[in-house]
């Protein structure tokens, strides 16, 4: 199997710990805060990318792309005897399962390429939303922060592979084909000492991983949590035979007339959860916040795998009491929405129910599904409808259905309270903050319901007369890495010209793992930044200090090697040079002379672990 590098790079870009004051009120003290995202889902590798694929209708169901094709013919000519030609079922595929950092986690090229790309993806995943959270490198080590993964896939054909490829290797192999160590990997590498959990509920998993963590949180038995999911369809071959639950097309036509089943899609996906106080206390970015949660079972149904309209009811009521908010106040259901014929109507006599506790009101509340989007992730579905749900309260748009041209005419939706929204809404604003719910209801029966609301409002501070100089640090594992980064920053602040420099600095400074290739900005505002990001772009990556640009890269050498090559330091100079570091910092934050503030850059760029956070604690804000 190849074993391909990918940089730390795929990182999406961080928003913001923010240094303004708070304006919201009426927190409770069970609110949840998610402060985190990290998704892949088929070439969107960011949240800001997936956002503009859905709120454009996009389908992203397609082919296996083409490098995977060639991966998987490969196993096939290996693990079976026929001489077919096998044709491949349309999903939402990602693009890449192959590509793996085995160096940043300590892991030997041998040991990752026998782990299960299930366990490969998650860890990417959880690794990039602490690094979008701003807690990055090994800020969380040693804390109570838990782990729960909601994955129900079955693994076996990876499994096979490696019995095929290194059959004298399944003890070596076992750790990374386990489930139970998906959450784990993640825990052990980071040395995370709360709770680590594997939920398995079907369909629902995913969501019912992250009730569990809101619960563990609220109960403390930890202090934030990683919330995630991954799906991958290995081996997803075109039989000629579809299960009940199969759309004919591949496609996902949720509450449509024409509907017949549901498509297939993978992805990869992780949250940071914290208390909402907490993260007011401490200026973290907030994409939304999590007011309550339920779970419940089926029970006695029609079948084991069958839904149930009374219990789907249920969960629902359960939930907004848990949130303690009116009902009424729930504007959008981001919907399990299959597309089945016995799901989708099933699924609205429940809201109906559900609502009818409340009032008559008729369709006063939008309904959508990103399964007819990127298909049904199986176990990560729940969270993925979650992150598409809290995208859409940021962004304050909901997002179109797509694939619907006709109500199913088993669902009378003149007499309830939903509308099925099929194109691109502005998110108006009552009195009250925008809130919507998210359903998930496994094939076992397992249901569960999260009620969000939006990010509490943030109002900046101005920098006072002493505020320190905007300084960007980027590093990387490679070259190649830095220019990624370079890209996504580009783009990014070209898009968000709200957004404050400084709360971006503060977060890249203090909350991102420093690794070996590293640059340092100095720059006065956003079209400076642009500037030095174009010409490292147009020019490549060098040092410029004139220009306010500082690059250098280190590898650290092992002690009695007598050759070094050029950014080669021994542990000694390593320690020397981090004490220059601290003293550069406390000079420059005493006299605020820009030669000290260049030699630190220096430092930095040779190696230097610059305590950033002490760069900030003098206060450069009101």
């Amino acid at each position: 199997m190849k074993n391909k590098l990918l940089d730390t790079s795929k990182s999406t870009i961080t928003l913001l710990r923010s240094s303004g004051q708070d304006t919201s009120s009426g927190t409770s003290p069970k609110d949840i805060a998610i402060i985190g995202m990290a998704l892949d889902v088929c070439d969107a590798c960011s949240p800001e990318k997936f956002w503009n694929y859905i709120r454009e209708g996009a389908d992203l169901v397609g082919n296996l792309p083409p490098e995977r094709e060639a991966d998987v013919r490969a196993f096939l000519e290996l693990a079976t005897t026929t001489a077919s030609e096998p044709e491949f079922q349309e999903a939402a595929y990602l693009d890449r399962i192959d590509l793996f950092d085995y160096a940043l986690f300590r892991l030997s090229p041998k040991e990752a390429a026998l782990m299960d790309p299930h366990q490969r993806m998650f860890l990417e995943a959880a690794w990039t939303a602490l690094e979008n959270a701003g807690y990055g490198g090994r800020a969380l080590a040693g804390s109570q922060t838990g782990v729960f993964v909601g994955f129900s896939s079955d693994n076996e054909g990876y499994k096979k592979l490696v019995s095929l490829l290194a059959p004298g290797e399944a003890m070596q192999a076992m750790p990374g084909n386990l489930p139970s160590i998906i959450p784990s990997r993640i825990s052990y590498f980071l040395d995370l000492k709360g709770p680590a959990v594997l939920v398995d509920t079907a369909c629902s998993s995913a969501l019912v991983a992250l009730h569990l963590a809101m619960r563990a949180i609220r109960q403390g038995e930890c202090a934030m949590a990683i919330a995630g999911a991954v799906k991958i369809n290995f081996v997803s071959l075109e039989t000629g035979v579809r299960s009940e639950i199969e759309s004919s097309d591949g496609r996902t036509h949720a509450f449509d007339d024409a509907s017949d089943g549901t498509g297939k899609g993978e992805g990869v996906m992780a949250l940071l959860l914290k208390p909402l106080s907490e993260a007011k206390k401490n200026r973290d970015h907030i994409y939304a916040v999590i007011k309550g949660s339920a779970v419940n079972q089926d029970g006695n149904s029609a079948g084991i795998t069958a839904p149930n309209a009374a219990a789907q009811a249920e969960v629902l009521l359960k939930a907004w009491k848990d949130a303690g908010i009116d009902p009424l106040t729930i504007s959008y259901i981001e919907a399990h929405g299959t597309g089945t014929k016995l799901g989708d109507p099933i699924e609205i006599e429940g809201l109906t129910r559900a609502f009818a506790r409340y009032t008559d009101r008729k369709q006063f509340c939008a309904i959508g599904s990103v399964k007819t989007n990127v298909g049904h992730l199986d176990s990560a579905a729940g969270l993925m409808g979650l992150i598409s749900a809290a995208l859409a309260l940021k962004y304050e748009e909901i997002p179109p259905v797509v694939h619907f041209s006709t109500p199913n005419k088993q669902i009378d939706f003149q007499g309830s309270p939903v509308f099925v929204n099929t194109q691109l809404r502005e998110w108006k604003k009552d009195a009250h903050p925008r809130r919507c719910g998210v359903s998930s209801f496994g094939l076992s029966g397992t249901n569960c319901h999260v009620v969000l609301e939006e990010a509490p409002a943030v109002e900046a501070l101005s920098p006072n007369q002493d505020s320190l100089p905007l300084i960007l640090t980027i590093s990387a594992r490679a070259k190649v890495g830095l220019e990624l980064w370079l890209q996504s920053y580009r783009s990014y602040f070209r898009k968000s010209t709200g957004d404050r420099l400084d709360d971006a600095c503060f977060t890249a400074n203090t909350g991102k793992g420093h690794y070996h290739y590293r640059l340092l900005l100095i720059f006065e505002d956003r079209d400076a930044l642009l500037s030095q990001i174009d010409t490292m772009l147009k020019e490549g990556i060098n040092h410029r200090p004139n220009d306010g640009i500082f690059f250098g890269c280190h590898y650290i050498v092992p002690p009695g090697k007598t050759q070094k090559k050029p950014g080669d330091v021994t542990e000694m100079e390593l320690e020397s040079l981090n004490e220059e570091a601290g003293r550069l910092l406390a000079g420059y934050l005493d006299r605020r002379e820009n030669d000290v503030l260049n030699r630190l850059a220096e430092a930095y760029v040779d190696g230097g672990d610059v305590p950033w956070t002490c760069f900030y604690s003098k206060g450069s804000f009101n």
